[in-house]
């Protein structure tokens, strides 16, 4: 009896120094960002320094929306972008592909709009022609045409909500798809490619307002413009979603927190595979979730923020470290507790372990604070991804390679992020929003997600470079492979017989004054060069060949030089 007296009290002490240990791991740092109602953040390197600046929205009396520079001395500056005010959503992305971030922001009462980054410091307004919204936004590739689109909140012409998604038309435009999703109120969204298809898919929870009150479902991307119902979760509103690898097997799990169905009022805080796997975290709604691998484990941890019941006092700012058996523990981090809020994971001080940013109201204040993460173990981070290979297929190619590997992050919970360019080192087709040196410009997940493979279509011909990189749980870049490079046929945009005999052929190639070679042949077997030909700024070129009359067959095709 006394030595299991003596075992029970020994795994209580353990117990409570982990707990201390836990509390001690994270510091607050003062850095004087504004503390908003209804609050959004997010991290990103905007100015290209090695360092993530912080983009900070909400309402502090008038709405706002602010930019932080990073001084790299725990102290952040506003540098005094002249932007809509908004809430709830803002959020990173390269959408012109010209390697500085731009930033997409719900504008409570007015347009959704995108800045872009000039690169100087200065962010102008696009013009973009997007509907009045309010609530979440959110920058996606749903076509593989290297080149980010938006879904978001809208209303149809009868006055109804409508989740819609607006395709990226790569002139600083922005087309209504025709996909139109169901609306939803007091809602979330997320993109993820659950299925590892190679396309991005929605996931959306909150109220229809019609008699399915609250949905939390996945529309699978079927690749041809539409997106098909895939699985539903519990329906919730006043929550928040987010897909992560929890189990590292490659394949995405899912986070859903918020209020379940009326007058049955569950609260719910649930991490899914295939079945309901953990149910052990506390219910929140009103809540904010992010993952990230907070103590460099390799294992995705949480945080956790929100009410846990239908009162308006019960607040908790949870992290749950993932154990990597399949269940999280809450480490008692000692954060404050917050409600309609937001959380974002982010190394900040480049010290190799993730800090977190935590906003929104108290039970008698708004705040906003950053807490530096103390731990002393440091993350590595992966090799470079190798066995590149590249399918071309008319228009369309398919990036291959092999796994990378990480002393901490088991190889199938890596993600891997592509760049892909006209030049050498060039991203102008698929931004990886990474630095030449694998610095992530964003931390979060590659354009890639899990896959060892991504597919982008709508190439014009010419020659194209790229590469890949591999992105851990603490979404920690490696470096890139050896660059490669694959070669696209130009498209041929038309070939005519004009009325005077001669053939006029029309082709599309990559823009900006590159040659081609245009040769000719009777037999398909024996060519011969006839013309060096030139595309235009538009990327198009042709070519009239006179005297083919007496031809009966002729053939043509284009090579680079």
């Amino acid at each position: 009896m006394k030595a299991v007296q003596a075992v029970l009290q020994l795994g209580l002490l353990v117990s409570v120094s982990k707990l201390s240990q836990a509390q001690s791991e994270f510091t607050e740092i003062d850095i004087g960002l504004p503390s908003l109602g209804f609050p959004a953040i997010a991290w990103g390197d905007y100015n290209n320094d090695g360092k993530l600046d912080v983009a900070v929205a909400g309402t502090g009396g008038p709405l706002i929306t602010r930019i932080y520079r990073n001084n790299g001395d725990n102290t952040f500056s506003d540098i005094g972008a002249d932007l809509a005010g908004a809430s709830r959503s803002v959020a990173w992305g390269d959408f012109d592909n010209d390697g500085n971030l731009d930033l997409l922001l719900s504008s409570t009462g007015g347009p959704a709009i995108v800045y872009r980054n000039d690169g100087r410091g200065a962010f102008a307004d696009t013009g973009a022609a997007l509907p009045m919204t309010s609530g979440a936004i959110a920058w996606g590739d749903y076509n593989n045409d290297g080149r980010l689109d938006i879904l978001l909140r809208d209303r149809d012409q009868g006055g109804s909500l409508v989740t819609r998604l607006y395709r990226n038309d790569a002139d600083g435009t922005f087309l209504d798809s025709g996909v139109a999703l169901p609306g939803v109120s007091d809602h979330s969204f997320a993109w993820a490619d659950f299925n590892n298809d190679g396309r991005l898919d929605v996931t959306l929870t909150g109220d229809t307002g019609g008699p399915e009150f609250y949905i939390s479902r996945v529309y699978r991307n079927d690749g041809n413009g539409s997106f098909t119902f895939a699985r539903g979760f519990e329906g919730v509103v006043s929550g928040a979603v987010a897909w992560g690898d929890y189990n590292n097997d490659g394949s995405l799990d899912f986070l859903l927190t918020g209020l379940g169905i009326p007058n049955l009022n569950p609260i719910y805080a649930r991490v899914y595979q295939n079945t309901v796997v953990v149910t052990n975290l506390t219910g929140v709604r009103r809540s904010a979730v992010a993952w990230g691998d907070y103590d460099n484990d390799g294992w995705l941890d949480i945080a956790l923020t929100g009410l846990t019941d239908l009162t308006e006092t019960n607040l908790i700012s949870k992290i749950y470290r993932n154990t990597g058996t399949g269940s999280f523990v809450d480490v008692g981090a000692g954060l404050p507790g917050i409600k309609s809020g937001s959380v974002a994971w982010g190394d900040y001080d480049n010290d190799g372990d993730l800090d977190l940013l935590l906003t929104g109201s108290t039970t008698n204040a708004v705040i906003s604070r950053l807490y530096r993460n103390e731990s002393t173990v440091s993350n590595t981070v992966p090799t470079a991804p190798s066995g590149l290979t590249t399918l071309v297929s008319g228009q369309q190619v398919t990036l291959n390679w092999a796994a990378a590997s990480d002393v901490r992050t088991a190889a199938p919970g890596l993600t891997y992020n592509i760049r892909v360019g006209t030049h050498p080192g060039g991203y102008d087709i698929v931004s990886p929003q990474s630095a030449s040196n694998g610095w992530r410009r964003l931390p979060q997940r590659g354009n890639a997600e899990h896959r060892l493979f991504s597919t982008v279509v709508d190439f014009k011909g010419g020659i194209y470079y790229w590469s890949v990189q591999a992105v851990d749980t603490a979404f920690a870049g490696g470096p890139f492979a050896p660059e490669q490079t694959f070669v696209v046929p130009p498209a041929i945009q038309g070939i005519d017989l004009q009325a005077n005999g001669e053939v006029l052929l029309r082709f599309l190639g990559t823009a900006g004054g590159t040659n081609y070679v245009l040769e000719a042949s009777t037999n398909l077997t024996g060519w011969a060069a006839i013309a060096n030909l030139m595309t235009d700024v538009g990327g198009m070129f042709q070519y009239a060949e006179t005297n083919v009359t007496s031809i009966p067959v002729r053939f043509y095709r284009v090579r680079s030089p």
